[in-house]
C-alpha cells in the first residue's frame, strides 16, 4: 500500500513538473515571437517611415527634381521616377549602397527619371551626419 502512494504521488509531481515546464516553455515562444515582431516593425517603420530612410530620402529628392523648373525643360512633363527593371517588368528597386571613405560613411543611390522629352539617370551621395544616429544622412 506504502509503494502505491508513493507511485501515486510520484506521478503526481511529476506531471505537475511537466505542466510548468509547458507553460514556461510557451512563455519563452511568446515573448520570443514578440521580440521577432518588433525587430520586423522596427525595420519597416525605420524604412518606410523614418525621414532618414532611403525610401523618404529617395521620395524627397525625387519629389525636388520633379519640381524644378530646369529639369521639366530638360525631360519634359509628366515626370516619373523610377528604380531598376526588374526581371518581371518593374521599376521598383532603388540601386543603393553603403561604403567607407576616410573613416566616414557614405550612402550612394540611383534610380532614374522619364519625361515626355527625354530620361535621365540620379545619382545620390550622401554623408553620415552622425555616429550616434547611424540612419542619419547630410549633403
Amino acid at each position: 500500500m506504502k509503494d502505491s502512494l508513493y507511485l501515486l504521488v510520484a506521478v503526481k509531481e511529476t506531471s505537475k513538473d511537466i505542466t510548468y515546464s509547458g507553460v514556461i516553455l510557451v512563455g519563452i515562444g511568446a515573448a520570443g515571437s514578440v521580440m521577432f515582431a518588433g525587430v520586423v516593425l522596427y525595420t519597416l517603420w525605420k524604412e518606410m517611415m523614418s525621414s532618414q530612410g532611403t525610401t523618404a530620402i529617395y521620395n524627397k529628392t525625387s519629389t525636388r527634381l520633379m519640381n524644378d523648373s530646369r529639369v521639366k525643360d530638360m525631360l519634359g512633363t509628366p515626370i516619373v521616377a523610377h528604380g531598376e527593371l526588374s526581371s518581371r517588368g518593374r521599376r521598383r528597386h532603388i540601386s543603393r549602397s553603403t561604403y567607407e571613405k576616410d573613416g566616414a560613411k557614405y550612402l550612394r543611390m540611383v534610380y532614374y527619371l522619364k519625361g515626355s522629352h527625354g530620361k535621365a539617370t540620379v545619382q545620390l551621395e550622401m554623408k553620415q551626419v552622425s555616429v550616434l544616429f547611424p540612419s542619419l544622412w547630410g549633403h
